[in-house]
């Protein structure tokens, strides 16, 4: 943390403070693809799935109304759904627009140097919200400049698109009683898969997706122990 995070946003046990400032770590490369943690890589990727002539390749589908923003918006008791509306009002605001595109968790390509534009103009911003004695942990307050920076490059059309994007990137919801032998016919066509889960999961839950990765890579990694 102390390689790429303001001081006076130290110490954090908020993951969001963590991704907010994580590009100005400097060993980053200026193309990095950005993964969660329940993101799984199952077949064959290249660079091209990711970058074409040094442009960010994406799906980036804009939407045609605000009928996103106004459904997370409605959405109070939600945390997350609050960091989404809170964050689409910060980006209507320094874009002075109201353009969005869909999104959803799954790997998405970025530039360094798009983060190195948007902290020259707004890493103030960013400090004074994770500064915050709340904002240790994670807050509907937060602004996630990951979601900021692609719809920003969907204004300037700065990206390649790929329509199919979504056809070989999905994701899971883990919910009880899901269906997981649908994720094992899909799973020929994928490059990427997300397990999302949920706060309402219970242990027989990841038990039971536990399985069906151990059904998916019955061979350890080479960095696995």
């Amino acid at each position: 943390h102390k390689d790429y995070i303001p001081e006076s946003c130290r110490p954090t046990f908020n993951g969001l403070c963590s991704e907010t400032f994580l590009f100005k770590h400097p060993d980053i490369e200026n193309n990095i693809v950005y993964c969660n943690d329940d993101y799984f890589f199952v077949n064959e990727t290249k660079d091209t799935d990711y970058f074409i002539d040094n442009k960010c390749v994406k799906s980036l589908n804009k939407l045609n109304n605000l009928s996103w923003y106004n459904h997370f918006k409605s959405l109070k008791n939600n945390v997350w759904c609050q960091l989404l509306s809170n964050t689409m009002e910060y980006k209507f605001k320094i874009s002075g627009n109201k353009n969005l595109y869909q999104q959803k968790h799954l790997p998405v390509s970025f530039h360094k140097s798009d983060f190195t534009e948007f902290y020259k103009k707004y890493e103030n911003d960013m400090i004074k919200e994770y500064s915050k004695y709340e904002s240790k942990i994670r807050q509907n307050s937060n602004i996630l400049p990951l979601y900021i920076i692609d719809w920003l490059q969907g204004d300037k059309g700065d990206f390649i698109q790929d329509r199919n994007y979504f056809t070989y990137n999905k994701v899971y919801e883990i919910i009880d009683n899901y269906n997981f032998s649908s994720v094992f016919k899909e799973l020929p066509k994928l490059k990427t898969l997300c397990f999302n889960d949920d706060l309402k999961n219970d242990n027989t839950t990841f038990e039971r997706v536990k399985l069906i990765l151990s059904g998916l890579f019955p061979d350890k990694s080479t960095f696995e122990f």
